[in-house]
């Protein structure tokens, strides 16, 4: 996470005015940076089993090691998701057309809205 220059980072917890306490708190980092163009991106991974017959839990921890952005310019981004097994790029665009861009090292071409590939 980059908190180089005119950035901030700020723990927080979710939750409304709850005076009792009742609601559950989830902890979280929010970021903010002043910048002209800037990028977020994230991926939500969908994890863990729990077997209730037995109350184990299968697959609980996350196989996601990092999210960047590796290319974006004002129409069109790339995402690189990287797991212990393989990587992959993202591609998004705001046009449906042919795109060919340099990202995380790799040409990557295709044509509409969006495309994953694996690396």
């Amino acid at each position: 996470m980059d908190t180089s220059g005119d950035s901030t980072l700020t723990i927080c917890e979710t939750g409304a005015n709850d005076p009792e306490f009742l609601m559950t708190k989830t902890p979280l980092l929010i970021l903010r940076k002043k910048a002209k163009d800037a990028v977020f991106a994230t991926a939500l991974e969908t994890h863990g089993n729990f077997d209730a017959p037995i109350e184990t839990t299968h697959g609980i921890y996350s196989r996601i090691q990092s999210v960047k952005t590796v290319y974006s310019d004002d129409t069109t981004y790339v995402v690189e998701i990287t797991t212990a097994e393989k990587s992959y790029l993202f591609g998004v665009s705001l046009e449906n057309k042919e795109h060919s861009v340099k990202a995380g090292g790799k040409e990557l071409k295709w044509t509409g809205y969006s495309t994953l590939v694996s690396v």
